[in-house]
């Protein structure tokens, strides 16, 4: 598929040689891959994109941090979409970076599909899921946080493997950082508590202390009625922290 192909650092070279060869020899790399999105979106072109030869059976939930802090940041310092990270080399290179620091030991295509994944599945929702996490009143929401304490305080004993919503808030400026619906809540916090998460959600004017970040958590098993995507969809929209996706539809 043209997603694959681009976000695939090998295919998207391939591609491009290919274009060489074919004669497009003056215009950059970026525009080439562009023209390529473009005419996968394109309605009104005559041009058949052919469909991937089998469907994409990955499983990209397990990276939704990493895509999604990472394609945070790559908005924060260069305004870039996806689309830009995919098209354009360094700030394709920078989003694997940050990626590999939050959830580190997978390749560049795996985070850049579950970004893909993130924005057409995760962070984009129905008109039928628009209205129920509108009339959700947030009163829902705050009635439920279990607060575990500092993220710095806890360890891998104290919180079990289960689903549930997870938020990390800084009282100290009374924000929200990250929050998101997730499969393993230990796996999750234990990526948050390492050093090289938090180097890459600070800058140099913020360096967050994981003793000044309270985890609060939502389990599974404490909602009835509500679903914890939608739950958390809730959460987003309210809260926004400063490490979420804005949400689509």
């Amino acid at each position: 598929s043209v997603d694959r192909v681009l976000a695939e650092p090998k295919r998207a070279s391939r591609f491009i040689k290919a274009c060489r060869a074919a004669g497009l020899t003056q215009e950059p790399a970026s525009s080439l891959k562009r023209r390529l999105l473009r005419i996968r979106k394109a309605t009104d072109l005559r041009i058949k994109v052919p469909s991937a030869e089998k469907p994409d059976k990955h499983d990209h939930s397990e990276l939704i941090i990493a895509a999604e802090i990472a394609s945070v940041q790559i908005d924060y310092r260069f305004g870039a979409s996806t689309d830009d990270m995919l098209c354009e080399d360094h700030i394709g290179e920078e989003f694997d970076r940050i990626a590999g620091a939050v959830q580190p030991g997978h390749k560049p295509v795996s985070y850049r599909l579950a970004a893909l994944y993130l924005r057409k599945n995760v962070r984009s929702r129905s008109s039928s899921e628009r209205t129920t996490v509108t009339n959700i009143a947030i009163d829902e929401l705050e009635s439920r946080w279990v607060d575990v304490g500092s993220l710095g305080s806890l360890n891998d004993e104290s919180i079990e493997s289960q689903e549930s919503i997870v938020s990390l808030f800084e009282p100290e400026r009374s924000r929200y950082i990250y929050l998101s619906d997730v499969e393993d809540t230990q796996q999750t916090l234990k990526s948050f508590r390492s050093d090289s998460f938090l180097a890459v959600v600070g800058n140099r004017f913020w360096r967050p202390s994981p003793f000044g970040l309270n985890v609060q958590l939502i389990p599974k098993s404490t909602i009835n009625g509500f679903s914890l995507r939608v739950l958390g969809l809730r959460g987003i929209e309210s809260y926004k922290p400063i490490f979420n996706m804005q949400l689509k539809g």
